[in-house]
């Protein structure tokens, strides 16, 4: 539902649990900025599906005595004005120093051009004026407060239908539906990572940021970043593997990325869609060059990769099928 009227974050409030009457207890704030109009320039990159993650400093939480966001906490966003823009789901929250903070945690707060340089520059003046204020000095080893969250209302404000998302808890539902629809098709899992157990999914959200961050893979194999693809309802689409280095095996075919999209929303421009998101994740991985393989009869594929400015390469063969071999120059 579109709000065609500024709403307080009771009356927004009360709108959604008309949908999700589950819903429990609610906070409303703003987003800070280094200028005025900056925490309505954050709230609307989040309607816009870019900001989906936030980092906030660990002390001010002690200095104030405020609750720290927990997995599953609801909150109305706010403008400058105190009015309510949309209502967010606490997805993820970890603790780091300010140091240790990824590119891939900036990449998801979405502000600027998206880089660790830029995030870093920007929250350590922010911080430091914040801390300022209550007599308090910044360090590079303070701990920061790291939040994902996802929009839950209201979804039609989005300018985007779909989006990327990290493996997560939120999504098992959905995620454990499209492994059934797939398997009942009688079609291979792809990518491969789909193939994974699901009984523990906890274990299995685990093992895929190890495999993010290089830790506890199978011998021969490389680190890799799995991502899936979701629209508005939270409907998992497809998912995509993001190899982050290659070997002599993966040059011969493999690749970078190997991605599949669910049967019954195929031919609807999701995979299309979803390589190009996963581009711009390699671009902040640091990966210049793209390799892409697919069979050479496999013509939705290398429509798709021709679509996000794929440059057929070479073709070979293995156990008597013939691929290509695609470059993306990032």
């Amino acid at each position: 539902m579109r709000m065609n009227k500024a709403v307080t974050a009771h009356e927004m409030w009360n709108e959604y649990v008309k949908i999700n009457s589950s819903a429990g207890q609610y906070q409303a704030w703003s987003f800070g900025g280094l200028t005025p109009d900056g925490p309505n320039e954050l709230a609307d990159i989040v309607l816009k599906g870019i900001k989906t993650a936030t980092a906030s400093a660990y002390p001010l939480y002690i200095i104030e005595n405020s609750p720290f966001p927990l997995v599953g906490d609801y909150s109305v966003i706010l403008n400058t004005v105190n009015e309510a823009v949309c209502i967010i789901k606490t997805t993820k929250v970890y603790v780091m120093p300010f140091s240790r903070v990824t590119a891939e945690h900036a990449y998801k707060e979405g502000e600027s051009d998206r880089s660790l340089s830029y995030w870093k520059e920007s929250h350590r003046e922010f911080f430091t004026m914040e801390l300022k204020k209550s007599g308090r000095e910044f360090t590079e080893d303070m701990p920061v407060v790291c939040e994902e969250f996802e929009v839950m209302y209201p979804t039609d404000l989005l300018d985007v239908d779909i989006r990327l998302v990290a493996p997560d808890m939120t999504f098992k539902n959905e995620y454990l539906s499209m492994i059934e629809e797939w398997r009942a098709s009688g079609e291979e899992l792809v990518p491969w990572t789909l193939s994974f157990d699901t009984s523990d999914f906890y274990g299995l959200i685990k093992k895929l940021e190890d495999f993010s961050r290089g830790l506890g893979l199978p011998e021969g194999f490389v680190p890799s970043s799995t991502y899936w693809l979701v629209n508005n309802r939270n409907r998992v689409l497809g998912a995509i593997d993001i190899r982050h280095v290659l070997t002599e095996k993966l040059l011969f075919r493999g690749g970078h990325i190997g991605y599949g999209i669910r049967p019954s929303e195929r031919r609807k421009g999701y995979a299309t869609k979803m390589l190009s998101f996963a581009l711009e994740r390699c671009s902040f991985l640091g990966i210049p060059r793209v390799l892409i393989t697919c069979a050479k009869d496999n013509i939705g594929s290398a429509k798709t990769i021709i679509k996000n400015r794929g440059v057929l390469d070479s073709e070979d063969a293995e156990n008597g099928e013939i691929f290509q071999r695609y470059w993306i120059d990032l």
